[in-house]
């Protein structure tokens, strides 16, 4: 018999019915995942077909569904995908994992797989999925979630950073076409990007002259491919001051957006409209602390970014990682810096996840390196390119899977050794100078 068993073999002659008691709702165990792929292989090819079964194991998933905590595996994702599109999944538990899908999408601290949105449009296709559930299902992934960077009232003139995140819930619809009309009081200024969005320039905005309403559209939904974010600067007179954006969306290819008005009081017949707004206030008692008075890593903090997740990927047998990026909102000029990215555990423990280094040199000339883990190993060279000006530095890191997730947010520290800002300050130890990372307003599952 030798060379004739394996796991794979033993699973894939194990029963469906056992292997569903076995591996779905139930934590982890051994070989569960294994005996998730095979269930999944099952449907895919029509091996699994018994109703009692399927029904069963549709309301397994849906207890997992609804509890944010569910270990989210790749071999669960699939189960989970097959289970919402095979037809002869009993019609009962294709809806009630539709509503499970709709509920878990909207909960932004639940993880999320790309492929469940795909299944929320095979369900809709096959009217599964109510029209009013699917198009609570696009006001959750269009709605704009306006943000900035800190809390509390601006000083007049004072500059802030401000993004804009939709959750990504993995719903190709190229036929679909938006626009984005952005409603910004008089008197904000925009000053620049921030890392590779092109914002501002893609809709020809310049410092000193910010139209009041803007619009840019495309195909699909908004947020796929870029999360905008800039350093606007407050208007000069004080007051609370709103700045919105709606997405306004065509279902259907042949819905032309590009005639629309743009002036206040424009109608937009037969469109979806999704709307967010964020207020600033801005107080004449509250003037900055000028840069050259507060400390080095307390004005720092201030312009550190939330990460953004930039892929993912495989570095061998066992190895998995997370790519981010770190931006730092600071002004045009000359930048170096050296450190590490520590990681502070729930119970206080910290774990240094790699060290970095960035370059901007006087001719604009950027280059980054990230090593990940203390032994220095799997390292690469970062990429070099010619920043314009209006892109501040960002530090590109590879975090292994197991050391941060949705589930496991912990504390991001940039912990830096050397430092050199565009305006002259720097910083050279002999202590190291801590800054943490901000969570994201919309949690980490929104990044990860």
């Amino acid at each position: 018999m030798q060379g004739k068993l394996s796991t794979a073999s033993v699973i894939a002659s194990l029963p469906s019915g056992w292997m569903i008691g076995y591996a779905v709702g139930e934590g982890e165990r051994p070989f569960a995942e294994e005996m998730l792929w095979e269930l999944g292989r099952r449907m895919a090819v029509g091996t699994l077909t018994d109703p009692a079964q399927l029904q069963r194991l549709g309301d397994s998933l849906v207890d997992g569904l609804r509890d944010p905590q569910t270990t989210v595996s790749d071999g669960y994702a699939l189960v989970v995908q097959q289970t919402a599109i095979q037809p002869v999944v009993p019609i009962g538990a294709r809806r009630a994992l539709a509503r499970a899908l709709l509920s878990r999408a909207a909960n932004v601290e639940a993880a999320w797989r790309f492929q469940w949105g795909d299944a929320l449009v095979a369900l809709h296709n096959d009217s599964i999925l109510s029209e009013a559930e699917w198009i609570e299902l696009l006001r959750i992934v269009a709605t704009p979630r306006l943000w900035r960077l800190g809390d509390g009232p601006l000083a007049p003139g004072e500059e802030f950073v401000f993004g804009v995140r939709y959750l990504d819930r993995g719903l190709r619809l190229w036929d679909a076409m938006h626009m984005e009309v952005f409603n910004v009081p008089e008197g904000i200024e925009g000053i620049s990007d921030i890392g590779s969005s092109n914002w501002l320039g893609r809709r020809g905005l310049h410092a000193n002259s910010w139209p009041d309403r803007l619009r840019g559209s495309s195909s699909g939904l908004p947020g796929n491919f870029r999360r905008p974010r800039a350093i606007l600067r407050t208007p000069s007179e004080p007051g609370r001051y709103e700045i919105g954006i709606t997405v306004l969306m065509v279902e259907e290819g042949d819905g032309d957006l590009s005639g629309f008005g743009r002036m206040a009081g424009a109608a937009y017949p037969n469109t979806l409209a999704f709307e967010g707004t964020l207020t600033i206030e801005v107080r004449e008692d509250t003037a900055p602390v000028p840069a050259a008075e507060q400390p080095i890593g307390e004005w720092l903090e201030g312009r550190v970014l939330p990460a953004q997740r930039n892929g993912s990927g495989s570095g061998g047998i066992g190895y998995e990682y997370h790519g981010m990026t770190i931006d730092l909102a600071l002004p045009p000029g000359p930048f170096r810096a050296t450190g590490e990215l520590v990681a502070v555990r729930q119970n206080g423990e910290r774990e240094t996840l790699g060290a970095f280094q960035v370059v901007i040199d006087d001719d604009g000339m950027l280059s980054k390196r990230w090593v990940r883990g203390r032994d220095g190993r799997r390292g690469f060279p970062g990429r070099g390119n010619s920043p314009d000006g209006r892109h501040p530095p960002s530090i590109d890191v590879e975090v292994e899977s197991q050391h941060l997730t949705p589930s496991n947010p912990d504390q991001l520290l940039l912990v830096f050794d050397t430092l050199e800002l565009p305006d002259g300050r720097t910083h050279k130890g002999p202590e190291p100078l801590e800054v943490p990372v901000p969570a994201h307003p919309l949690g980490w599952s929104t990044s990860w």
